[in-house]
């Protein structure tokens, strides 16, 4: 079993400005012995690209050992997150890098969410960003479907951007390119964001003002 912890190869833990189900699973288990966190989390750590040296090991051992422990979402879930990180190994897996190319727009990233959830993209839309709303919403505004149907909220987490408050309410009501890893809702939530009322989540590495027209 791993004794070591995510923070004994990464660090300790830094508190981003906002919070989401996923930050908060990586904080309550940054500093637990790898070898004890759950299938769940140790997929998690995976996707998220954190303490590799460690995490992968650990499930491939419990990949061999049959260990289950109840906690996946997924069948096979341990297999499919390393999948994620080593294509050599893994049964093929959507091309999402036209999409990193070319910016979707926030409706189309949503109509594919079942098979963009978990990869990285390229968003363009209307940023905004005030008090228990940071998101990007789609454009042009005539095709929007409803006030959260066509929005994507927008978080930091690890290895993940930490919002520029001041940069970001400068930008807040512009047009913005994001790139970042699409989520979609963890059951049994059914949305992400503030009161789980947006349909995905997209985890922001870059954001960039996009100055060309709607």
């Amino acid at each position: 079993m791993e004794k070591r912890t995510v923070a004994d190869i990464v660090g300790p833990w830094i508190d981003p400005d906002f919070n989401s189900s996923l930050i908060e699973r990586c904080r309550n288990n940054w500093s637990i012995p790898v070898g004890l966190v759950t299938n769940y989390v140790l997929a998690t750590f995976i996707r998220q690209r954190i303490a590799l040296n460690i995490v992968v090991p650990e499930a491939q051992r419990r990949i061999v050992a049959g260990f289950e422990d109840g906690s996946e979402i997924l069948d096979d879930e341990l297999s499919i997150a390393i999948a994620e990180i080593l294509p050599n190994q893994v049964p093929p897996i959507v091309d999402v890098s036209p999409w990193m190319r070319q910016p979707l727009s926030v409706n189309e990233a949503l109509d594919r969410i079942d098979e963009l959830s978990g990869f990285d993209i390229c968003v363009r839309g209307l940023l905004t960003f005030e008090f228990e709303d940071v998101s990007i919403t789609h454009l042009p505004r005539a095709d929007r479907r409803d006030v959260y149907k066509s929005s994507i909220w927008l978080s930091t987490g690890c290895g993940a951007l930490g919002f520029d408050e001041k940069r970001c309410k400068t930008l807040s009501g512009k047009i913005v390119v994001v790139e970042g890893k699409l989520f979609k809702p963890e059951p049994p939530l059914g949305g992400c964001g503030h009161m789980g009322l947006w349909p995905a989540e997209l985890l922001a590495r870059t954001l960039e003002r996009d100055s060309s027209n709607c």
